[in-house]
């Protein structure tokens, strides 16, 4: 079950990783975490002149014949470090030597060593990142400024043929030699294209090269590992347990262009790599967890307690402002999928948590107290005359009291309200709510988000300014039964409802200016418990809500209680100064 979690689990990067514990990933995020520039400051400074005449000579059309002697090894390179290793290869962009791999490579080891045949390593000086695809560029520091043997890109689209024998060159499983693996290319697009070559973890990076012409088509980059499905049985992508189908792909090179390059800086990448790392490192584990022996119920405790330390991770991930284009839009994605692997899990509202404990745990609460008069009314037995009529002269009381309100001597006292006309319909009430400072409340406040789904016609998470007067014209002093104050807010019990029937009592509780929770009561007789039933079960069964739906019975009442996801949350935060204050 949990192995469709997460579609991108079956979907794997050719990099070859060396497993880092979460307490790593921790401590490394922390390290200069201070330093923080935006992808879009750094794209509106202007380019130095050297990069401006970088892409001019990267770009020249220049139409040369392809090697065929070409020496393909010398250029093939090694890429290693702290945290895995992968492949590159040199290349003639235009009239520039430049270095190409992934993104997620260069991203995925930390002190990254690039290395030839000969040993010769090789220092990047800048690099030029695809803003939508998983490759880079590097220019890099060369002797003599005469680099030869190096490899050139097929030119032109209508080279690449359906069928061409390809071979692909790379670090295959890390062990610190070339591979050549042989196979065929067996379809295209417009960025990436599909090969047989049995490419592995390690080959990232490295190229796939024409049989016949001895130019690079593409970067290795991908495989899939399809699960097995009723509608691919009788395909090439049929799997099952005894055979397993993988897809393989690398990204086009021969399409770029300099608008679709972003100038960024080494210390700029190796900034993006702490952030991708993180990620990948969960990814990583997950995998490990899902293939492991054991039963549902162990591995579903164990990924449970993954999520658990890895919400702390995510918090600072969805705060980094990232460099790369591409990887920004990289971690848009998977934050998604981590989103939907949360909720399977029922940890979709750790994050979420995580975010109010850290606010709550630095703010300066004060606690104020407060008193609310209950509610008094003209006696309804009584009429607010203070008297009801003798049975045996009821005409006579009708006549005489129906437009009077002051007490005669006619009738005798209402037993209700023992004459003095009016009636308590609720008791005074003692309360406290907390006092923040608008820093703090505005933080909090901006974490419940209102739901596009209305509940009763309110929006669970709208404004109190909106929500309190969306049905003012129903919902009017006279209707209203309770006030009391919460620590967050307010707490109001109108009689009635304005949109379903039979409801004796509509709750609101609005907590730091927003409508966190409805309370529908109706009196248990009759079929209106199945009634409520069926009204939540064909109308709030969305897991992407932003508020909960349940249903209550107890004690000749029926409950339909409305709750933002803030909310619970928001009630299990301590008192101010471990007064342990009740909500």
């Amino acid at each position: 079950m949990f192995t469709s979690i997460i579609k991108s689990l079956a979907f794997l990067i050719l990099f070859y990783p060396l497993f880092l514990s979460t307490d790593e990933v921790d401590a490394w995020l922390d390290e200069g975490s201070e330093t923080k520039q935006t992808a879009e400051s750094a794209s509106k400074e202007e380019l130095p002149p050297e990069v401006q005449e970088e892409l001019e000579r990267m770009f020249r059309k220049e139409q040369q014949p392809p090697n065929k002697d070409v020496n393909i090894h010398a250029s093939v390179l090694i890429i290693t470090g702290d945290g895995g290793s992968g492949s590159g290869f040199k290349v003639k962009f235009g009239d520039l030597p430049m270095i190409v791999s992934n993104a997620h490579v260069i991203l995925g080891i930390r002190n990254p060593v690039i290395k030839d045949l000969e040993g010769r390593i090789y220092k990047p000086e800048r690099i030029y990142a695809s803003k939508t695809r998983d490759l880079v560029l590097i220019k890099y520091l060369y002797e003599n400024n005469n680099d030869k043997d190096l490899l050139h890109i097929v030119p032109l689209f209508d080279r690449f043929k359906i069928g061409m024998p390809v071979t692909a060159y790379g670090n295959s499983l890390g062990g610190g030699v070339i591979t050549e693996l042989k196979g065929k290319l067996i379809a295209t697009g417009p960025e990436r294209i599909e090969v047989t070559a049995e490419i592995v973890p390690g080959n990232s990076g490295g190229p796939i090269i024409s049989d016949t012409t001895k130019e690079v088509f593409g970067i290795a980059t991908s495989i899939q590992i399809l699960d097995w499905s009723e509608e691919l049985i009788g395909t090439r992508y049929e799997s099952n347990w005894l055979k397993v189908a993988i897809r393989r792909f690398a990204v086009r090179i021969d399409n770029l262009t300099a608008a679709d390059l972003e100038v960024l800086s080494f210390d700029d990448y190796q900034k993006d790599q702490k952030s991708s790392l993180a990620v990948e490192a969960f990814y990583r584990r997950v995998r490990k967890i899902l293939n492991s022996s054991g039963n549902i119920a162990a591995k579903k405790g164990k990924l449970k307690k993954l999520c658990t330390r890895f919400v702390p991770i995510l918090e600072k991930l969805d705060a980094y402002q990232w460099k790369s284009s591409y990887l920004q839009q990289e971690y848009a994605r998977k934050r998604e999928e981590i989103g939907t692997f949360f909720k399977s899990l029922r940890m979709d509202d750790e994050l979420l948590a995580a975010k109010i404990r850290k606010i709550w745990d630095s703010a300066e609460v004060k606690v104020k107290k407060i008193h609310i008069r209950g509610k008094t009314v003209n006696c309804k037995r009584c009429r607010g005359t203070g008297l009801v009529s003798d049975e045996k002269d009821n005409g006579e009381y009708e006549r005489k009291f129906s437009k009077r309100l002051e007490v005669t001597s006619v009738g005798k006292k209402c037993p209700v309200c023992n004459g003095t006309r009016l009636m308590k319909i609720s008791d005074d009430i003692d309360g406290e709510q907390y006092i923040l400072h608008k820093e703090t409340k505005n933080a909090l406040e901006k974490l419940i988000e209102p739901d596009k789904k209305p509940f009763n016609g309110f929006t669970i998470g709208g404004t109190l300014e909106d929500e309190y007067r969306r049905f003012d014209d129903y919902y009017t002093r006279e209707r209203l039964l309770q006030r009391s104050p919460t620590p967050f807010g307010a707490f109001l019990v109108y009689e009635g409802n304005h949109q379903m029937k039979n409801v004796s009592m509509t709750a609101m509780r609005f907590s730091l200016g927003r409508l966190t929770q409805i309370l529908v009561t109706i009196p248990d007789e009759g079929n209106n418990y199945r009634l409520a039933r069926q009204y939540v079960g064909e109308n709030f069964t969305n897991e992407n809500a932003r508020y909960t739906v349940s249903i209550l019975r107890d004690n000749g009442k029926i409950f339909i209680r409305c709750d933002h996801k803030v909310l619970p949350i928001l009630l299990k935060l301590p008192g101010p100064s471990n007064r342990g204050l009740a909500l």
